[in-house]
């Protein structure tokens, strides 16, 4: 348990800095504009470093600044709460601008015959592992014969269900010192799921794969070889938009993407489903979005309005279920364990086993 590693003060140092962490934009901006009485060029600036610093991007920032000083000029006179509400209104229609034809082209993924390998993959925060430990383990717990391949460096998904991440696994696989069958791992608590472990020599990929010949296929390369032993397999990857990211959506028939419940977080979106298009546009015609999960969602309007507005942009593509924001779930990967395992009374188990049942569902509809 994390007490066992921690003193109090450190603790509480930690604490601090994760929740610091977690902080939304917008509450940022508040706290930023506190006892302020109206929109000056000093709240500007603090408003322009808060967005560039929280990974908004500088086009979006620079478009949010100008539209805010139009407003001012226009208006002569704006208090810091107007502000707040015409923030929330600006970064609404650019999202709506910036993706309206993110999704052109895509449609629900269309089974092509089992197995079946599914991408899980987000921007950095937004409950991807999570999601693809706990959906792995749900399927698995409902009688499928699933496969987890932990494709990120930081083996999170390994770790996260009590593997050590020291390992031979994935890396070995690429580079053809092993065979997949070799290195895959059974999950000593669920019978009917399986790891394909990954370490911190992934890291090398980028530069290797390359270099390698039929580069762009090598993962679907070492996929094949045991894809008719699973119903599905899924791949946990970085966040980051490299060459093994690409790799990993040629060998891919479908990406599943968590979505954090967040105003800004359809902003990071655009270069993922660019990155998508690129990739089914030549190397994998077949690709399609499994579709958009909600996660990290809390009761209040704030995230009822971007649950809302994801729903409309996306329809059909957006999951039903929701995953709510949790302790217990965050608490279990130190725990080596699915959320269903470390605690089955939390509101995340409840959320994931209801997610692969809905996941289920859709894939009947499919066939």
């Amino acid at each position: 348990m994390l007490c066992k590693f921690f003193s109090n003060d450190k603790k509480e140092v930690l604490d601090k800095g994760l929740s610091k962490s977690k902080e939304s934009v917008l509450g940022k901006i508040t706290r930023a504009i506190a006892g302020k009485s109206k929109v000056d060029d000093e709240v500007l600036d603090n408003l322009e470093e808060i967005l560039v610093t929280s990974d908004v991007g500088v086009d979006t920032t620079l478009k949010i600044v100008e539209r805010v000083q139009k407003r001012v000029a226009r208006d002569k006179f704006m208090t810091t709460n107007e502000l707040n509400s015409l923030l929330k209104d600006e970064i609404a229609e650019l999202l709506i601008e910036n993706n309206s034809e993110d999704c052109e082209g895509f449609d629900l993924a269309t089974t092509p015959g089992k197995p079946y390998v599914i991408m899980v993959v987000g921007v950095n925060g937004v409950g991807k592992t999570t999601t693809a430990i706990n959906l792995a383990a749900s399927l698995a717990l409902l009688g499928k014969k699933v496969l987890l391949l932990d494709a990120d460096p930081q083996a999170n998904a390994t770790s996260g269900l009590g593997f050590d991440i020291d390992l031979d696994g994935i890396y070995e696989c690429l580079v053809g010192e092993k065979r997949a069958e070799e290195v895959i791992l059974q999950s000593p608590d669920i019978k009917k799921l399986w790891v394909l472990p990954s370490s911190i020599q992934l890291v090398a990929a980028d530069t290797e794969l390359p270099k390698m010949e039929n580069a762009h296929h090598i993962i679907k390369s070492v996929i094949e070889p045991i894809r008719d032993k699973f119903d599905y397999i899924f791949i946990d990857c970085s966040p980051s938009l490299g060459y093994t990211t690409v790799n990993i959506l040629t060998a891919a028939d479908s990406v599943l993407i968590p979505v954090q419940c967040e105003y800004l977080a359809l902003e990071g979106l655009s270069k993922l489903l660019n990155t998508i298009k690129i990739v089914k546009s030549g190397l994998n015609p077949d690709l399609d979005i499994e579709g958009f999960v909600l996660t990290m969602y809390m009761r209040n309007r704030l995230n009822n309005q971007v649950a809302t507005e994801v729903r409309q942009h996306f329809g059909e593509l957006a999951f039903d279920t929701v995953i709510q924001r949790n302790i217990r779930l965050g608490e279990a990967p130190s725990h080596g364990k699915p959320i269903m395992l470390y605690d089955a009374s939390a509101t995340g188990a409840t959320n994931y086993l209801l997610l692969a049942k809905e996941f289920l569902k859709r894939n009947r509809k499919k066939i």
